[in-house]
């Protein structure tokens, strides 16, 4: 809540950066922007480029997906700088073991076999709502081109959810030996889509789903380059993100020492965005 706090004094100090303008400044049109982002990135490997899990179970493919949407609108209050606020939404994905990558039953080395029980299906999404308050640099490059660096303040809701589903293999046994198709020893049976463990219990009891509430706070520093396509309208594309967060809550356990955080620089493609701006 205190970096939440912080985001709304920072805001307010733009707010008040109003009051700052020298009476030299003439007030000219366009005073205030409005800008939208777009970003979406999309990736699925195969089995050979998939990272295997802690547990080594078997992974056939990974694909993950992410999308992200961001309003914000700015006042100028010097010739190269403004002041805003925004909003962002950001929605990502990433499933383990998804239906179109699993092999067919059957032994071989393309197949599944009788080392594995089955496999796990782990569909992991999360989604944030993200309010936030930035300064804005811009400087001219050529008549219609300009170069813009966003320092930004953010705070984000997050809402995870995690959901894992266990597949199995037809007419394998889990517990004992099989010979000859008859059991032996006292486990349980593997039929259709169900199997059994040496106790008898389902396995399909392993079946899981959890929800998780975790906020972080953001420092970071946005480039974009700018094009003015019309007298106060464009188009604007962001290439990279220099950031640090620091998680501040996790519903998993309220009471621990929220540790976790990082700082990283990324031009990778996932970071990119194309959005539109107005000015007024």
């Amino acid at each position: 809540m205190k970096h939440f706090l912080i985001i709304l004094l920072v805001g307010s100090s733009f707010m008040f950066a109003k009051g700052q303008e020298t009476s030299q400044e003439k007030p000219s049109k366009n005073q205030y922007l409005i800008e939208t982002n777009l970003g979406y990135s999309y990736d699925h490997k195969d089995q050979t480029d998939a990272e295997r899990n802690i547990y080594n179970d078997p992974i056939f493919g990974v694909i993950t997906s992410d999308f992200s949407l961001s309003l914000n609108i700015s006042k100028k209050f010097k010739t190269h700088f403004r002041y805003g606020i925004g909003v962002s939404f950001n929605h990502s994905k990433k499933e383990i073991n998804p239906e179109s990558d699993a092999p067919e039953p059957g032994d071989g080395p393309t197949r599944w076999n009788n080392s594995y029980i089955g496999y796990l299906n782990s569909v992991t999404q999360s989604t944030s709502f993200s309010p936030m308050a930035f300064v804005q640099y811009s400087k001219k490059l050529a008549d219609n081109f300009s170069l813009t660096f966003d320092l930004y303040s953010r705070y984000d809701f997050v809402n995870e959810e995690i959901d894992r589903k266990l597949n199995s293999q037809f007419g394998i046994y889990a517990g004992d030996s099989i010979d000859n198709g008859e059991i032996i020893g006292g486990g349980g049976i593997i039929g259709n889509d169900s199997i059994g463990n040496g106790n008898g219990i389902p396995v399909s009891s392993l079946n899981s789903e959890q929800t998780t509430e975790k906020h972080y706070f953001n420092l970071g520093l946005i480039p974009s380059f700018r094009y003015q396509m019309f007298d106060n309208a464009g188009v604007d594309f962001s290439f990279g993100l220099l950031q640090y967060r620091h998680k501040v809550k996790d519903s998993r356990n309220d009471r621990a020492e929220n540790r976790t955080s990082e700082f990283r620089t990324s031009f990778a493609p996932e970071n990119w965005t194309i959005g539109f701006w107005m000015a007024f």
